[in-house]
């Protein structure tokens, strides 16, 4: 587990009791929960492990009842939502919600069976899954969780989008649910459309207005203090890109600004402070990023901000809502794990 500020720079290293890529984390009441995930021995894991922010300490917690990686996954509330994904070495058709009270595991069958899959939270008890597999693309759909207390009473599947579509970034931006770019069948025929949903209305609208480029496995972020959105990076096929641009709404607007530092696809980004920060990201097969970009939201200028020498942290399988890119969390604290 790397734990990174920005405002300082202190980057600890703290590790669990397995190692894994591809699992789910969320972030409730100062604990960092890491569920499931794929293991050494080539398959999936059940286990959970919990990281107490405070002190740093890591402990194990009761496991999942199924071994689970690549899904799509959010908090909400003191339940941590884990969905689509490979359960069992298999696409998973289920949508699984972990207490983190009591520890334990509920789980509805959705008949989803998507993975690479991108969820965006919004108020309201809304969720949207944006998704497809690897292999085959199935109608994205928007997945109402209705709460009693602290928990999920009940889980519904309503309204699919205008476009089936994979590999897309989402963010909320206080009123509709925006998805950018992604494809309909591979990396090489990516699309530019950016689909606006309401989650008002239930209503899913696309923009007159393109991404530029159609991409794929781009990032996305909303700034609240301009009510701009940015979205960065990607790749079409096997050409990575460095283009950056925000869009705007009434009426849409995309303009594009100074690109990135360097071209890459797969990485995470978040506002904290008066910054953008992308973070991770490959620019090639196994070129993997160590370097931290940052993004003045004002004048749209970039500049390298760090350097992160943690190994291979691109992936791009798990976006939801503020649990972004490849476990990489926002916490409180302005500090990402």
């Amino acid at each position: 587990i790397i734990t990174w500020s920005p405002l300082t720079g202190h980057v600890r290293t703290d590790t669990l009791p397995y190692a894994v890529h591809s699992a789910q984390a969320g972030c409730v009441d100062g604990q960092l929960y890491v569920l499931g995930g794929y293991g050494t021995s080539n398959e999936g894991v059940a286990s959970v492990s919990t990281m107490d922010l405070q002190s740093n300490a890591v402990s194990a917690a009761n496991p999942l009842p199924v071994t689970l990686y690549s899904a799509s996954y959010g908090v909400f509330d003191s339940d941590i939502v884990l969905i689509s994904g490979y359960a069992s070495n298999r696409y998973s058709d289920r949508i699984f919600s972990y207490d983190t009270v009591t520890q334990q595991t509920r789980s509805w069958d959705m008949r989803l069976g998507f993975v690479a899959s991108n969820a965006a939270w919004a108020p309201g008890s809304h969720w949207l899954v944006a998704g497809g597999s690897d292999y085959q693309s199935f109608p994205p759909q928007r997945i109402v969780l209705e709460r009693e207390d602290r928990s999920i009473s009940s889980i519904s599947v309503t309204r699919p989008l205008t476009y089936k579509m994979k590999y897309m970034s989402g963010v909320f931006d206080g009123e509709h649910v925006l998805l950018f770019g992604g494809t309909q069948t591979d990396d090489s025929a990516a699309d530019s459309y950016i689909m606006k949903y309401d989650v008002e209305t239930e209503q899913c609208t696309v923009s007159s207005v393109y991404i530029g480029t159609g991409r794929v496995r781009t990032a996305a972020c909303y700034d609240p203090d301009t009510g701009r959105t940015w979205v960065s990076g990607g790749q079409r096929g096997n050409t990575y890109h460095s283009t950056s641009g925000y869009f705007t709404k009434d009426p849409d607007t995309f303009t594009t600004a100074s690109p990135m530092v360097y071209a890459k696809s797969g990485h995470g980004m978040f506002k904290i402070g008066d910054y953008i920060y992308v973070i991770g990201g490959r620019s090639g097969l196994n070129s993997f990023s160590t370097v931290v970009e940052r993004l003045d939201p004002i004048s749209g200028n970039w500049n390298t901000h760090d350097s992160l020498d943690v190994g291979s942290t691109y992936y791009y399988r798990g976006n939801a809502g503020y649990a972004v890119s490849y476990t990489h969390l926002t916490l409180p604290t302005k500090r990402i794990v």
